[in-house]
């Protein structure tokens, strides 16, 4: 027969039992863990120099997140004097990744910011070479910016940088300084510290992912996540800040994903595209869809 005091054990051990999994339910439901950390440094990259400055990386796990995962990436090193970054984009149209590649005659290129699908052109702030080429449509009802909207990659010259916007305030992203603006989101990094992310869907479902990220020691890095696939089951917002943490990145703004993920790598493939595009369903290399914009490395 039970005491009592046997009795108030148990209970006080059930009660501790069930708050441990009510903390924990939220980390099984991004499946980040210290096993995925360990999986990420270790990781022997496939590196290929493309050019003085500018290296071309490639991974896949068998169990990142618990899935597979293949991940491409083309580093550059801006403290080469002959490498720079770049923009193209078109105000009210679409184009492949790899033909805005082709035709700049461009080393590497990667899918940028969000669009109209039915009439081309970005739904967020573009300035190419000082020229407003698109401004942002994706507000708020106050007329702030939407989280997909609250960061920027800013080149100018021979300098990248990677800025969290200020979503108090409307218009932010039209008085940046630069050359060339490109506002996207949700940011990921900043500082090397994860950004607070909103839940939502788009957060929170695995798809396709592209983002750009800074380094402290002055690379840019233009990565690709593959999904829809049993190969490739692709990343969540939170798994995909993770990935990017973990590597060493200090300011990381995320890209349009989905079917739109494209990393060019010139002379690597036939078209040029080394990730695996989901919007033909295959896991090949010929599934990219036409896009408003791009990063360029030349």
């Amino acid at each position: 027969m039970k005491t009592r005091k046997q009795y108030l054990q148990r209970l006080t051990c059930a009660v501790y039992l069930v708050g441990c999994m009510l903390w924990l339910a939220p980390q099984f439901i991004f499946a980040q863990t210290p096993a995925d950390s360990l999986r990420i440094v270790t990781t022997v990259w496939k590196e290929k120099a493309i050019a003085p400055g500018a290296v071309w990386k490639q991974a896949h796990f068998d169990s990142l997140f618990a899935s597979q995962q293949e991940v491409n990436l083309l580093e550059i090193d801006l403290t080469n004097p002959d490498r720079t970054i770049a923009f193209a984009g078109l105000p009210d149209g679409v184009e492949l990744t790899s033909v805005f590649a082709k035709e700049a005659g461009a080393l590497g290129a990667i899918n940028a910011t969000f669009f109209d699908v039915q009439h081309g052109g970005a739904t967020t702030f573009v300035r190419i070479d000082g020229k407003v080429v698109n401004e942002t449509e994706m507000l708020l009802p106050n007329g702030t910016n939407h989280e997909r909207a609250n960061g920027a990659l800013i080149v100018d010259g021979k300098t990248a940088s990677i800025v969290l916007g200020d979503n108090q305030t409307a218009g932010w992203d039209k008085r940046l300084k630069g050359a060339n603006v490109m506002v996207c989101g949700p940011m990921l990094l900043q500082g090397g510290t994860v950004v607070a992310l909103q839940k939502n869907a788009f957060n929170d479902n695995r798809h396709p992912r592209s983002a750009v990220a800074h380094t402290a020691d002055n690379k840019l890095v233009l990565l690709t996540v593959d999904g829809r696939n049993a190969n490739a089951y692709g990343m969540n917002l939170p798994e995909l800040a993770f990935l990017l943490r973990v590597m060493g990145m200090q300011d990381a703004l995320n890209l349009d994903g989905g079917g739109s993920t494209t990393l060019y790598v010139k002379g690597e493939t036939e078209s040029g595209v080394v990730n695996y595009p989901s919007d033909n369903k295959k896991f090949d290399h010929d599934g990219e869809r036409k896009v408003a914009n791009v990063i360029l490395v030349f």
